[in-house]
């Protein structure tokens, strides 16, 4: 498969040597095949996708951010026999879940803070009105209605993979139904729904780029500070204050995380012990999660 798409590509945009297309390895899953590519002396990103409605997640984010230039720009799309491809324009930067270990404390601030003005601007591009999908009529105007939908098919597979016996679970899900209720309809915006470390490019001291929207749509703006929360960049106090003076330079932060801070860290454990019982790292956190979560919930200090 490489091999073919590696020929299109080079008939396609003109590359005289194949050994100048470079396959990258970067999506932990491998769903998809990205290439690196340079073409008349510029630098590109050549990536296929197995669905369709992904690579249409990619170009309509694109168009909407099209004014931000730590975005990719499509330049060449289309069909190639059942899959879909998309050229983009290469944004220089490092994979920050590479660079995150090797930083000193003041430049993990400096990052962190980047970080929160980058995503305070893509969230700054459009409003929606409603929750969930691109169109109107197929999403949800209120947003405990949405989180009840979404919810629910977290606990599903919770209960599939028999963890709902699990203490610490089972009270987490107890609690986030409770808590869910007091979210409020602040409205929705262009969400990335992936932005975490491996899609964020930096230098030493900022972000240069954010890649990969083939989840993006209208959603609560506050589940893209929850997927910063898969890792340890925001667990810092420090690290979380930094983040929120970055992004509210671009826009006010959402209410209902400063009000519903408990109710978002338990059901971004819980989606995280969710994903595979058999993936330790992801149920560890989620269980750290629940527990910081729950301790918000009893007023007691936040802790490890």
């Amino acid at each position: 498969m490489k091999a073919e798409i590696r020929e299109f590509i080079k008939d396609r945009y003109g590359v005289e040597e194949l050994e100048s297309i470079h396959p990258v390895e970067h999506h932990y899953q491998r769903k998809n095949n990205v290439f690196c590519l340079t073409i008349k002396d510029k630098p590109y990103v050549f990536k296929i996708f197995t669905s369709r409605y992904k690579w249409e997640n990619e170009l309509k984010s694109q168009k909407i951010l099209t004014e931000l230039t730590f975005v990719p720009q499509t330049v060449d799309k289309g069909k190639l026999d059942v899959f879909y491809y998309q050229l983009m324009n290469k944004i220089p930067g490092t994979v920050l879940s590479k660079e995150w270990g090797g930083m000193s404390k003041h430049q993990r601030l400096q990052i962190v803070h980047s970080v929160g003005e980058s995503l305070g601007l893509i969230h700054s591009c459009q409003a929606f009105r409603h929750y969930g999908w691109w169109k109107k009529d197929e999403g949800f105007s209120d947003i405990v209605e949405y989180r009840s939908f979404k919810d629910s098919r977290i606990f599903s597979k919770i209960e599939s993979e028999n963890l709902s016996k699990n203490e610490l679970i089972s009270i987490g899900m107890e609690k986030a139904s409770i808590l869910r209720s007091q979210l409020k309809n602040e409205g929705s915006v262009l969400t990335h729904r992936d932005f975490c470390q491996r899609n964020l490019l930096v230098n030493k001291k900022e972000v240069t780029g954010v890649i990969d929207y083939e989840h993006a749509r209208p959603d609560d703006p506050v589940m893209d500070i929850c997927t910063l929360f898969h890792s340890n960049i925001l667990d810092e106090p420090s690290h979380i204050a930094e983040f929120k003076r970055g992004y509210c330079k671009m826009r006010p932060f959402p209410i209902n995380f400063e009000k519903n801070e408990a109710y978002y860290l338990i059901i971004t454990g819980l989606y995280l012990c969710s994903r595979n019982r058999k993936r330790v790292g992801s149920m560890k956190r989620g269980q750290y999660l629940i527990k910081k979560g729950l301790r918000i919930v009893e007023g007691l200090p936040i802790c490890d």
